[in-house]
């Protein structure tokens, strides 16, 4: 939709009744147009809208006059659409809220605490804030979630803590719902990577997140037969059954709701893992002293990624985090920065991603697979060359 306002960008002369469109990547201001991947931050005040650019400059909108709160809602939902777009997230939605979020300082990222649009889809919670923090908590990676009255909070294996709550009628059904998602995750994700080839000098392995497109909001609400894995219907049953119990006294009636949805995404999960596209692809990581060599078993397959670090452990940890962030846009790991830059919306995800931004700043090249490949990889881990 058109606007007619007034702007102003950094020092630069107001323009008053300029046309202003809000579009799908950034804002069209005049003959100016905005990038969403310059934006970290959306301010009104006093029916004002300041823009803070990454820059460090700021754009002001004023003179909407009625227009100003449809202005706004426009401007919030396209700029987190984008961000949401920037977090690769494919998978269908579960459930939207508006509530209290709370992030953790992150690898250069500060703490920030608001209120924005909580998100989830099923195997992550998503934060689109009204700031470039957005952020996909995948489920896999918690250690624990807790729920404290209104508020939950979400255990990484990172250490960092984040909490959404204050949802209204929402927050125990989206409790609920997380801690079912969880376990389901974490037992079908366990049994992909089980079944993954792992051979010297490779020692750690993972898998690409999967692009669930089969599960839909009806299996959420419906019971299904699950497919048999590691996982079995009445183990289901009792999972689902226990975590719905663990987190409220529901009744049996609720518990059974629980297990139908369990075993309904076991389902849609299982038929992702039999016709997707992505089903063998998978990443292995061989160490030396101080360096990792990261190869990629994709359709893309063309060469072994290095790196150098101080701490396996931060690495590692920061190497899983970055992998599980980059689902099905792997480029957006070895880009260099200047093709990464001509893509504003691998910009936006670099910069929503401090695992991502952490493995770009340890890369030490590559090694194309050709005739010397092996020796090259040997002689980077400090390794003997095999014969």
């Amino acid at each position: 939709m058109k606007y007619q306002a007034t702007f102003k960008i950094g020092k630069n002369p107001a323009q008053s009744d300029a046309s202003i469109s809000i579009e799908k990547e950034g804002l069209q201001l005049a003959k100016t147009f905005v990038d969403y991947a310059d934006v970290v931050r959306l301010r009104p005040i006093n029916h004002r809208v300041f823009l803070d650019m990454a820059d460090g400059s700021v754009i002001e909108i004023s003179m909407l006059g009625f227009s100003y709160d449809g202005f706004w809602d426009e401007l919030l939902k396209s700029y987190g659409a984008r961000s949401l777009e920037a977090l690769f997230i494919e998978e269908p939605l579960l459930m939207k809220c508006e509530g209290e979020y709370s992030l953790p300082a992150a690898n250069g990222n500060a703490p920030e605490a608001g209120r924005g649009l909580i998100m989830l889809v099923p195997d992550a919670v998503c934060i689109l804030p009204q700031t470039s923090q957005a952020v996909r908590i995948p489920l896999y990676y918690t250690e624990k979630l807790e729920l404290d009255g209104y508020l939950l909070r979400l255990f990484l294996v990172t250490g960092e803590v984040y909490t959404v709550g204050r949802m209204g009628y929402d927050t125990i059904p989206f409790a609920k719902r997380c801690e079912v998602l969880r376990s389901l995750t974490k037992a079908e994700r366990d049994a992909k990577i089980a079944a993954v080839p792992c051979k010297e000098p490779f020692s750690e392995k993972g898998i690409f997140r999967t692009n669930l497109k089969e599960i839909k909001a009806e299996n959420v609400d419906s019971a299904a037969n699950s497919k048999q894995k590691n996982v079995t219907a009445n183990a289901g049953k009792q999972a689902a059954a226990g975590i719905f119990q663990a987190l409220s006294k529901g009744s049996q009636a609720n518990a059974n709701s629980a297990a139908d949805i369990f075993q309904a995404l076991q389902k849609g999960l299982a038929n992702e893992s039999d016709e997707g596209d992505s089903k063998n692809e998978y990443w292995l990581a061989a160490f030396g002293d101080g360096c990792c060599a990261v190869e990629l078993f994709t359709n893309e397959q063309t060469a072994t990624y290095l790196y150098r670090f101080q701490s396996r452990e931060q690495f590692f940890i920061n190497l899983q985090m970055a992998m599980e962030a980059v689902g099905t846009h792997r480029e957006i790991i070895f880009l260099p920065d200047e093709q990464l830059n001509e893509k504003p919306l691998y910009r936006m995800a670099v910069h929503r991603s401090p695992a991502v931004r952490f493995l770009r700043s340890c890369s030490a090249g590559r090694i194309i697979h050709s005739s010397g490949h092996a020796a090259k990889l040997a002689e980077f881990l400090g390794q003997p060359k095999p014969l």
